[in-house]
């Protein structure tokens, strides 16, 4: 492939991911970019979402619209709005997953005519990244460079223009994160039809409590843990054998040092899905199998 193949295939590929880049303006400072990912529906990045109604976005076409929002997953940075008409041009289809040193395309729609674009990498890939208020985001990936603000809630897409994933900043702070295509547009089709993201349960009430000093070299260390003082009956914690008096230290492999740890692990990626919980029971760590249940 020459040099001039090359360019022509990455202006393309920007091509295919700006038929379907919108203008979203929910907020004080500038706008961030979303992804008409199918007719009526827009997927961006919830934290530059500082409104919920009235929300202006600009189509690819040039057309000017109001939108509200039709839900959010805060873990993720994710959120969709609503708009009245508005359909892609060229739909977006998901890439193959990212891998370190991929080129990738940013590609984001100003208040100009046109779009923008920005070369790079993929500089780094990972799964469970903890989210600092509690949950973890599944997988992930960075772009080096990093990118402007002006990306929040825009399209990476790979040089054959299938989308990579979705800009997110604000997930953690100090970091700029891209949500693979796959899991941003499957949490997009959830939010959009329930309005919010269901949580998993396992029907049992704890209480933090210090585990002793000789027990915290076996576990890796870990000082706190959750005391079951409540598990309730049929509930999915009941079925996979948690008991009272049990210490929960681990889930799905994580520590769990709090109330809030626990919570944020429980996330609609875990409904329906049999885990390894770890306990103290009787001085001594036992993994069990739980089946996850899901709140009303």
């Amino acid at each position: 492939m020459t040099a001039q193949d090359m360019t022509v295939g990455f202006s393309e590929a920007v091509c295919r991911a700006g038929a379907y880049t919108v203008i979203v303006d929910a907020r004080r400072r500038r706008p961030s970019a979303g992804i008409l990912y199918e007719k009526g529906l827009i997927l961006t990045a919830q934290h530059a979402l500082e409104r919920e109604r009235e929300i202006r976005v600009t189509l690819p076409s040039g057309e000017k619209v109001t939108g509200t929002l039709a839900g959010r997953d805060p873990i993720r940075d994710l959120a969709v709005v609503r708009v009245e008409g508005g359909a892609p041009a060229e739909a977006p289809v998901p890439s193959p997953e990212a891998r370190v040193g991929q080129i990738a395309l940013s590609v984001t729609r100003t208040s100009f005519d046109g779009v923008n674009a920005a070369f790079g990498i993929v500089g780094a890939a990972g799964t469970k990244l903890p989210f600092w208020k509690g949950g973890v985001i599944e997988t992930y990936y960075q772009l080096d460079p990093a990118r402007s603000p002006g990306f929040t809630g825009s399209p990476v897409v790979d040089t054959e223009g299938r989308l990579m994933g979705i800009h997110v900043f604000g997930v953690r702070f100090g970091l700029e994160l891209v949500i693979p295509a796959g899991l941003a547009l499957e949490v997009a089709g959830r939010i959009a039809a329930h309005g919010s993201i269901r949580r998993g349960q396992l029907g049992i009430r704890s209480q933090a409590v210090e585990i002793p000093g000789s027990l915290v070299g076996s576990i890796q260390g870990q000082k706190t843990g959750l005391l079951l003082v409540g598990v309730e009956e049929g509930s999915p914690a009941a079925a996979g054998g948690l008991m009272l008096g049990d210490v929960l230290i681990r889930f799905d492999g994580m520590p769990i040092e709090s109330h809030q740890a626990l919570i944020g692990m429980l996330t609609d990626a875990t409904i329906g899905k049999s885990l390894p919980v770890e306990v103290l029971r009787g001085g001594k760590p036992v993994t069990l199998m739980v089946t996850i249940g899901a709140t009303a």
